[in-house]
């Protein structure tokens, strides 16, 4: 949230340069998005991530079999310790990768 705001400094490190915003929700409930992305980002398929948010070297680095999957879907599998989906997380995560 902006300083100066009455949600200012709403921001927190989540660390290894990823950044994790809380966004106000009804009344005084806050909702937590994590890995810096926006809601409508989570509902993006990964190859359209990639596309608008990447830069081009991360391209050979995701694993192809998660191209089509939606980033919701990535993060999910990543809890559940699916290998592909933690490194394709890890990826999507890092700033060197983003424009």
């Amino acid at each position: 949230m902006p300083a100066g705001s009455a949600d200012g400094g709403q921001w927190t490190s989540g660390g290894g340069g990823n950044i994790q915003e809380k966004l106000p929700r009804l009344g005084s409930n806050w909702t937590t998005i994590a890995g810096g992305f926006t809601p409508e980002q989570l509902d993006m398929t990964v190859q359209d991530f990639v596309s608008g948010y990447c830069a081009g070297s991360i391209a050979g680095e995701i694993p192809g079999q998660l191209l089509s999957a939606l980033v919701r879907e990535v993060l999910d599998q990543a809890k559940s310790g699916d290998a592909a989906a933690r490194k394709c997380k890890k990826l999507l995560n890092e700033n060197r990768f983003r424009k």
